[in-house]
């Protein structure tokens, strides 16, 4: 059997950078499902780096050894790692209509073990199963003028042409204002395995939908490139209040447009890569994108063991954006202790 400190040390390299690369598939339908619930838990993983150390036997999650070796090493539970975040190949999961008309349900992979420092804990959530209590909200906007930036969220139909059936979260508005912030938050807790003064380094990837082609030209900037993606996960709650000169207002730092703050740092921009030669601006088709993100300040969890994910888009394009986001995942692996 291998030694708990070498494959632990392995282990937990491999966290801080399975965001950034994806694996080979494995041949099993979903590696790593021990259940067959069609999604990868972080129980399940447990699981799995329990039956490498040899305190489970291999025949207590046969999804997971996927060579079939009658053993659990660290590049497959890495695999299944990269499944937990990204969700079970599509083509194994079916998903009924009615999931628009439950924005309720919950998708994530919630930590049942009380984790010691170092431990990451993985969250995924697949808008194809509803909202998982992520809230949306919108901000740098004259208070008043809702009506007329026709802002909208909502769980909605994918596009069909992303090729992905099922709901996905709409943000949409337009820039009249020269710096519409549409986003998503979504508190975590003692509930969720957070602890209270121990600091996180944060990981995050985030697909969405897109129809902003790339290289166009726009009012005040471009649709894809002067739209900017930001994530991150910090401390406090980001809420919204109108200041004293009638705008509407975030609670935390995000910074503006092209820069980024300590509650949410720039990932990128929303351009999907369709040339604006090729495409109608005015009908163009959404493509899915892929962006994976470190957000480069960590996350305190507050004296009640609390964090807030914030994700959204900040525009510089003085026109309508519409983003779905269709998956979202966090690992926060504990760096460090408060004093």
């Amino acid at each position: 059997m291998r030694a708990r400190r070498s494959f632990e040390a392995v282990f937990l390299a491999a966290q801080l950078f399975v965001l950034l690369a994806l694996l080979p598939g494995a041949a099993h339908a979903c590696p790593g499902d021990c259940d067959g619930s069609l999604d990868v838990t972080v129980d399940e993983i447990v699981t799995l780096i329990n039956i490498a150390l040899g305190n489970r036997a291999a025949m207590d999650c046969p999804a997971g050894d996927t060579d079939e070796s009658g053993e659990i090493t660290v590049d497959e539970i890495i695999q299944v790692v990269v499944v937990s975040l990204n969700g079970c190949p599509l083509a194994t999961a079916t998903v009924s209509p009615s999931a628009t008309a439950t924005p309720s349900a919950t998708a994530t992979a919630t930590a049942t073990a009380t984790p010691t420092l170092g431990t990451p804990l993985l969250f995924s959530f697949d808008f194809r199963s509803g909202a998982s209590d992520w809230e949306a909200g919108f901000a740098d906007y004259p208070t008043g003028t809702e009506a007329a930036l026709d802002l909208v969220a909502e769980l909605a139909m994918l596009p069909p042409e992303t090729g992905i059936f099922g709901t996905g979260l709409l943000l949409a508005g337009s820039n009249q204002p020269d710096d519409l912030f549409m986003f998503l938050a979504r508190r975590f807790g003692p509930e969720n395995g957070i602890r209270a003064g121990i600091s996180y380094a944060i990981n995050m990837r985030i697909r969405i939908a897109s129809n902003a082609p790339s290289n166009c030209a726009g009012i005040g900037g471009a649709p894809g490139e002067s739209v900017y993606l930001k994530a991150g996960v910090g401390s406090a709650a980001p809420e919204t209040l109108v200041d004293r000169d009638g705008q509407v207002r975030m609670t935390v730092d995000k910074g503006n447009q092209s820069s980024g703050g300590q509650a949410a740092s720039v990932v990128g921009n929303i351009a999907n890569g369709l040339s604006c030669e090729d495409v109608d601006p005015n009908d163009a088709p959404y493509v899915s994108l892929t962006r994976d993100h470190f957000h480069p300040f960590t996350a305190t969890a507050n004296d009640a063991g609390e964090l807030w994910a914030l994700v959204g888009t900040d525009s510089g394009f003085e026109g309508r954006t519409a983003v779905y986001y269709e998956r979202i995942a966090i690992t926060l692996t504990p760096v460090s202790a408060a004093d």
